[in-house]
């Protein structure tokens, strides 16, 4: 059936493919800061789910008079590359009927796209995380712009604090142990708040993190991150982390590339 899937989707023509300029990664991915003008986040949780694959369901609602049939469901995973980004997309396009996900090439957003003649759904790739955004409501609605939305949050860089408030964080490390490759340990340490959510639970936000190399492939592995440079010499890594206050910080790793 995988084999199948991947045959009628074409999937070795895309498999691995960015059309970004820069590599990115995504790290502990959430939504808070996103911003749908006209649009309530009602509902998000964050799942395990096997493969260590973060799953950030989500519903939005237009709330109020002629929009109240209005609704929006969000559906993101989080995997440890684009490789792995791309099969797991594979493996949800297996859910739909075969004629309604065409690939796109012409949407303006993600490394690869899948969606309808209508557009009531959309299924696309961004680096390491997967969308599947898709009209909830009774209401015929186009998905794309919100699409467009998430994407572009996820490509710009942040603008950060050139000078922290508080000391800064550890600088993350880089510590090269093979002839190839260099894990990144990113300070994971710092206090995290802790959101309420009825009945009496909370759940633990952990910061968010996104990497962006011109020559190193990135990779996540378990609590490090893996950078693989793609050319001989020193290649920089920016890390950006989102605070607590909702602020960005930036820190920047050199990854020299040791050939034994």
């Amino acid at each position: 059936m995988y084999d199948e899937l991947k045959q009628r989707y074409d999937f070795a023509s895309w498999h691995g493919i960015t059309t970004l300029p820069l590599y990115l990664l995504l790290w502990h991915y959430h939504l808070r800061g996103i911003q749908l003008p006209d649009w309530e986040l009602r509902s998000a949780r964050v799942l395990t789910l096997p493969q260590r694959t973060r799953f950030l369901p989500s519903m939005w609602l237009r709330p109020g008079g002629r929009h109240r049939n209005e609704a929006l469901r969000v559906d993101t995973y989080e995997c440890a590359s684009r490789e792995e980004a791309h099969e797991t997309m594979i493996r949800l396009l297996g859910q739909f009927s075969a004629p309604v996900m065409q690939r796109q090439t012409d949407t303006g957003f993600g490394d690869i796209c899948f969606g309808g003649t209508e557009f009531t759904a959309v299924l696309f790739a961004r680096a390491n995380l997967v969308f599947l955004i898709a009209n909830a409501g009774r209401s015929r609605l186009g998905v794309t712009k919100f699409a467009q939305v998430f994407d572009h949050d996820l490509i710009t860089k942040p603008e950060y604090a050139a000078k922290p408030e508080r000391p800064p964080a550890p600088a993350a490390v880089a510590c090269a142990i093979s002839g190839t490759s260099s894990f990144i340990d990113i300070d994971n340490t710092r206090p995290v708040r802790k959101r309420a959510q009825p009945p009496d639970r909370s759940e633990t936000i952990e910061a968010q993190h996104k990497l962006f190399a011109r020559h190193c492939e990135l990779y996540a592995e378990d609590d490090l991150i893996r950078a693989e440079p793609l050319e001989a010499g020193k290649q920089h890594v920016e890390i950006y982390t989102e605070e607590e206050s909702g602020k960005w910080q930036r820190r920047d790793v050199s990854i020299e590339r040791v050939i034994r």
